[in-house]
């Protein structure tokens, strides 16, 4: 596993999924998904990237949207898949991707597309309301893990007024966090 994740969870305890707004009970079903491979090429999902300019005021669109979860590994799933059809809401939810079981954070992200560059960059945020991010600080320093990965990371940041992560593109406010040797 990337160093950068291994002191990311040295900081934090993983903790059982906040079940409050489950309504179905394959909402806890294991689903497949992908392991993050920590190399700056994850293929798998790249051709569902989003032109970062076109994410300004906006959410990260559903259909170019994953979600990601860190446990013992890190895990990605594309949230409106073919495969998440097969259950109840017709989408995932984080607790797919665990089985229902411990992690240490979720939320969701999207690969960008940046014009004239073939750098790798990724926009996330904390948004999961099993594995929300616990405040601002761990929001940033998974944020920081990813790009330990390899990625420039567009981090929504952290919304002081609800005291939740961010789910809008403020391209104003926006946190960029490079991959290291940047």
């Amino acid at each position: 596993m990337n160093t950068a994740f291994q002191q990311y969870k040295k900081k934090y305890e993983p903790r059982p999924p906040n079940l409050k707004y489950k309504k179905n009970e394959d909402e806890v079903t294991q689903c497949e998904y992908c392991v993050w491979d920590g190399n700056g090429e994850f293929i798998e999902f790249s051709s569902l990237a989003v032109a970062l300019s076109e994410m300004d005021g906006k959410e990260i669109p559903k259909p170019e949207r994953l979600l990601w979860v860190v446990t013992s590994d890190i895990r990605c799933a594309h949230e409106h898949s073919e495969m998440a059809k097969k259950f109840t809401r017709k989408y995932l939810s984080h607790t797919n991707i665990t089985g229902g079981e411990q992690a240490y954070s979720g939320g969701q992200l999207a690969f960008l597309k940046q014009a004239d560059s073939e750098e790798h960059a990724i926009v996330l945020d904390g948004r999961s309301s099993r594995y929300m991010p616990r405040n601002q600080k761990e929001l940033k320093e998974v944020a920081e893990a990813f790009a330990g990965t390899g990625y420039d990371v567009h981090s929504l940041g952290w919304d002081d007024e609800i005291n939740e992560p961010s789910i809008l593109y403020r391209s104003n406010t926006i946190e960029i966090i490079r991959k290291p040797g940047e």
